[in-house]
């Protein structure tokens, strides 16, 4: 297939299916996690209507990762899942509570 077809179909996405691209051949993963694809997951990113910029500090896959799946980093559940948008993480109540990086107050 040719790249600019390639590109076009991409085009049409929505980030989640390109992190999920990622994740279908070793083949997919380069081609969508190099350089020269970023603008494709900007073009995704605004396929959807109200999605935040992506922050300076992550990349575009990364940040479509973060705000789109729905899984615990610590245990892979998807029970009672809480973003944490300052540390760019997603943990579950159960791994919350068993890291010690966390600190509760009150």
């Amino acid at each position: 297939m040719q790249l600019d077809i390639l590109y076009e179909i991409l085009g049409y996405l929505e980030p989640i299916d390109l992190v999920q691209l990622t994740r279908t051949s070793k083949a997919f993963k380069k081609f969508l996690l190099a350089n020269s694809a970023l603008f494709t997951w900007k073009i995704a990113r605004s396929n959807l209507d109200g999605t935040p910029e992506c922050p300076e500090d992550m990349s575009e896959p990364a940040y479509a990762s973060l705000i789109f799946e729905n899984h615990c980093l610590g245990c892979q559940s998807r029970h009672s899942v809480v973003h944490c948008w300052e540390i760019r993480a997603r943990w579950c109540k159960k791994c919350i509570l068993a890291d010690k990086r966390f600190v509760f107050f009150g």
